[in-house]
């Protein structure tokens, strides 16, 4: 009994002991002087700048390396859905025709053509309400193409340093893997986009010719 009580009065010491470190340790901080605290701030503020200015490497790198993967590929899904890849040909058909009726895109269009009719797509879809899984899918994607950047270039970073070759063989195959899920969920992007952007369209051209039958 004796020695259970005198555990745990030096337990009690202990932590008192320990919260006095925590209260000094607090104490100095705020009593640092000014010339410390300019020299903090500093830091952070160059941490700051210096983290967005690695973000935007990054984002750069992640865009070359999207170019680079789809470009033998004949280009981004959400471009090559325009052209009948992986639509049914009426869907195809529907899709060609509501585009050129809207006037987004003309009888023949070029890429950049393409890459402006998706934008128009997507921000009908969004005015609709109807762009929740196709945003959930390029969260998706955007994620991916970030992660195979960050594995390339360190496995990039390990061969040249001389490191061991397993890793790299690890991290390359990570790298592949990674831009394997990239390239599902593109296509996941640019089907749902055509799928979404003619279900509105259907469900737009429905109202508007119940509203005539009402009139009427």
């Amino acid at each position: 009994m004796y020695r259970s009580n005198s555990t745990n009065t030096r337990g009690l010491l202990s932590l008192d002991r320990f919260w006095r470190l925590v209260r000094c340790g607090l104490l100095q901080s705020y009593e640092s002087t000014s010339a410390q605290k300019a020299s903090l701030l500093v830091s952070w503020g160059f941490f700051i700048v210096l983290s967005y200015a690695l973000g935007q490497v990054a984002q750069g790198i992640g865009n070359t390396i999207e170019w680079a993967f789809w470009w033998p590929l004949g280009g981004l899904p959400s471009k090559r859905i325009l052209d009948g890849e992986t639509l049914t040909d009426q869907q195809t058909a529907r899709l060609t025709a509501s585009l050129k009726s809207h006037g987004i895109v003309g009888e023949a269009f070029s890429a950049a053509d393409a890459k402006a009719a998706i934008r128009e797509m997507y921000a009908r879809v969004k005015a609709s309400g109807h762009a929740e899984r196709i945003d959930k899918f390029n969260g998706i994607y955007g994620m991916l193409r970030s992660l195979a950047s960050a594995l390339i270039v360190t496995a990039l970073g390990c061969a040249m340093s001389d490191s061991d070759l397993s890793a790299v063989i690890l991290l390359a195959l990570a790298a592949a893997l990674i831009l394997r899920r990239m390239h599902r969920f593109g296509w996941h992007y640019g089907r749902e986009l055509a799928v979404v952007y003619l279900a509105t369209q259907s469900s737009q051209l429905g109202m508007v010719a119940k509203d005539q039958q009402n009139g009427s």
